[in-house]
């Protein structure tokens, strides 16, 4: 009757913190399951559950600030986790949600559905971070907005993507780890607990001095090296904008931005180039695009 993973009956528990601590809930499973014949599954972010769930997953996901970066978080507070406790490899449990919005029952927070994009990038994260479990977070009283039945603002559009996306989940082939940065990452660093990464050398040092957290928000990956418009670069991901070593330039353009418009253009097929021209007398027009900055974002 169970639903097994990994050969086991699987059970789970939603924020353990709750009802005790680590040391409570050792002596109910020392008296529950002491021989670790089930699957343990934690509801909760605090990683040192992990001395005695057998995996951990995250509930909510939609306190994200950008796409990916709670189980970017999730990822670095895991491999920080298994690499102080040697052997105990624990997995790697992917969240996936179709949006939440409970602002008019408690004030709390929302989280757009796009129209399916924010949960169809979800189920894209968990397959391209080889996720060996995935949690789906959906409730059907409706008033926490993350009800994927039929409705009569979506229809049955939920059920079908939970399908096709959880179809391609199965289907996925095995992605191959990172690659290793080709050069050691340089200090000084400087950790971020809130998403498990840290960041170093010259890239922390341009991050602190050109706005910080406000303007690149947390590391959401480690520093690596990344093919960037046929050029591999040292670079790191944050939560609004990604970081490019390019040493063959002076100062300070050895720190470049990512094109992240250009690059996510590209994935929609759609050739900027082609875009209506603005007035070359607008201010702040750049001939090199044939554009200009909106006035909304002089400032």
């Amino acid at each position: 009757a169970y639903f097994r993973f990994n050969g086991k009956p699987s059970v789970y528990w939603f924020n353990p913190p709750s009802p005790g601590g680590v040391d409570a809930w050792q002596q109910v499973r020392a008296r529950a399951d002491a021989n670790h014949d089930q699957f343990w599954f934690g509801g909760t972010d605090n990683f040192s559950y992990l001395d005695v769930y057998d995996a951990l997953y995250y509930f909510d996901i939609t306190w994200e600030r950008a796409p990916g970066a709670a189980m970017a978080s999730y990822a670095g507070r895991l491999a920080n986790y298994n690499k102080a406790h040697p052997g105990a490899n624990k997995p790697f449990i992917g969240t996936v949600m179709p949006g939440y919005d409970d602002l008019k029952v408690r004030g709390g927070h929302q989280r757009d559905r796009a129209n399916g994009d924010y949960y169809r990038g979800t189920w894209q994260t968990v397959i391209d971070r080889n996720a060996e479990g995935v949690i789906l977070t959906s409730f059907n009283e409706f008033y926490e907005g993350s009800h994927i039945e039929p409705s009569a603002n979506y229809g049955d559009l939920y059920l079908r993507l939970t399908k096709e996306l959880s179809d391609r989940y199965h289907s996925a082939p095995a992605q191959p780890p990172a690659p290793a940065p080709q050069n050691p990452v340089a200090g000084p660093c400087q950790n971020f607990p809130e998403t498990g990464f840290q960041v170093c050398g010259r890239i922390l040092e341009y991050w602190k001095q050109n706005g910080g957290l406000p303007v690149f928000g947390f590391p959401i990956g480690p520093q690596a090296a990344e093919q960037v418009e046929g050029t591999t670069v040292q670079s790191q991901q944050f939560e609004r904008n990604r970081l490019e070593l390019h040493p063959e330039n002076a100062r300070p353009y050895d720190v470049l931005l990512g094109r992240l418009g250009a690059a996510s253009l590209e994935k929609q097929g759609r050739n900027w180039q082609t875009f209506g021209k603005a007035d070359p007398g607008a201010a702040h027009y750049f001939a090199e695009t044939g554009h200009a900055i909106a006035p909304q974002f002089w400032a």
